[in-house]
């Protein structure tokens, strides 16, 4: 009895692991709107079919695209106080970025992928689920000096952190992940 019971516990568990990676694409836009609506942030998923999927960034002002920045989606968007600076965030694998930091004229001062850096993640499936913040806009802070070091946020359990430490927290998190597969590859080659 106990043998079926875990064989349908694991079952269950592969076939919820299965469902909560599984990307149904559809085309969709979400959009924001900053300086007396003049300047606008698009996060488009352009859908024809699955396999042509295709999430990308818009950012344009006064009706001219600044720029267009492929692979990259978000689900929240904060914008300094004085409009100058913005910062895109994602909990998602799929298309990979979860930090991008952009100015008013489109120009990306960072983009920090999923990938391989290992956020302090919270929940994470294999592709999809990349839980890390649980920012809203207004839960993003600025320094007054408006500078990258002094942007802070909600992770996903609720406490502020630092931006760019929670980056090079990620970034020394790959990297120990890293050495320790070198030294397990060593390891068996002897």
């Amino acid at each position: 009895m106990s043998k079926a019971i875990a064989r349908l516990v694991l079952g269950l568990w592969i076939c919820g692991t299965a469902s909560a990676d599984t990307v149904f694409y559809r085309d969709h836009t979400e959009t924001w709107r900053f300086a007396n609506d003049e300047f606008h942030v698009s996060s488009i998923t352009d859908a024809e079919t699955p396999r042509t999927a295709r999430q990308y960034l818009k950012i344009d002002s006064h009706g001219e695209v600044l720029a267009v920045l492929n692979g990259v989606g978000i689900d929240t968007l904060a914008a300094s106080p004085d409009e100058s600076l913005f910062v895109g965030l994602s909990n998602s694998g799929i298309p990979g970025s979860a930090v991008v930091i952009f100015n008013r004229k489109g120009e990306v001062l960072l983009l920090v992928p999923h990938g391989e850096l290992r956020f302090d993640y919270c929940e994470e499936s294999v592709s999809v689920v990349r839980t890390w913040h649980g920012s809203k806009a207004g839960d993003v802070h600025f320094d007054e000096d408006g500078q990258l070091a002094g942007i802070s946020l909600l992770d996903c359990r609720g406490e502020r952190i630092n931006l760019l430490q929670a980056i090079s927290e990620a970034y020394a998190r790959a990297l120990e992940r890293y050495s320790s597969w070198q030294a397990r590859k060593k390891g068996q080659a002897q």
